[in-house]
């Protein structure tokens, strides 16, 4: 009569089941019962865990929890080992942030995220505020005072024209209070002087009256 081998059943060691925090699996007993394991005992495992550079997916899937579980375990239990979270960037904190006076780049460093989305997002909630200003070009407070009229202008434009706008201003500009006259900047410019003073008038540049010749025409 051939003996049967009877196979004991498997049996997680309760070791490792303390070890990786299961909270279903408990100490030994007498008799080889399992005790639950404390839910004292299992945070300070899932903390134990973290602080080791677990995942918070990993913790939960070791821990029979979900990973909202496990985080919620951390932050209540250890908060210094939860990571600040980035702003999240939304259109109503954009618009925020517009409204404010922040520039377009400057949005987009504070919530982490692109300018084309800060951008999208102010053409589809506030169209107005998507306009260009003399922020967006980087000047200072000062600067933008004493470029007000600039500002007016951007104003109506898109932030393609406007850019293109700003630039031709600041550099009339400059040379204007470098005591330049029409003919000069023209001829520093590579434009006739009655284009200079087609920008001028429009831009309310007041520049040097001395003439100096012309210059040659060119894309400005």
């Amino acid at each position: 009569m051939s003996r049967q081998i009877l196979k004991a059943p498997a049996v997680i060691p309760i070791a490792l089941a303390v070890a990786i925090g299961l909270a279903a699996v408990g100490r030994a007993g007498r008799g080889g019962e399992s005790v639950p394991v404390s839910r004292e005992e299992r945070d300070k495992r899932i903390v134990e865990l973290r602080r080791r550079g677990l995942t918070y997916q990993r913790i939960a899937d070791e821990a029979g929890l979900s990973r909202g579980q496990a985080y919620h375990v951390v932050k209540h239990s250890a908060p210094e080992l939860v990571e600040r979270r980035k702003p999240i960037a939304t259109a109503e904190r954009v618009v925020e942030l517009r409204e404010a006076g922040a520039g377009f780049q400057e949005i987009a460093g504070q919530l982490h995220t692109s300018v084309q989305y800060v951008l999208r997002a102010l053409r589809r909630e506030r169209p107005e505020l998507a306009r260009l200003t003399l922020r967006d070009l980087g000047l200072t407070e000062e600067e933008v005072r004493e470029n007000g009229r600039l500002g007016q202008l951007l104003e109506r434009q898109t932030p393609v024209v406007a850019r293109r706008m700003a630039e031709r201003y600041l550099k009339l500009k400059e040379l204007a209070d470098e005591g330049l006259s029409q003919e000069a900047a023209a001829r520093e410019l590579g434009l006739y002087s009655g284009q200079v003073s087609k920008y001028a008038r429009r831009y309310g540049i007041e520049f040097a009256r001395r003439r100096e010749g012309r210059g040659r025409s060119r894309d400005f």
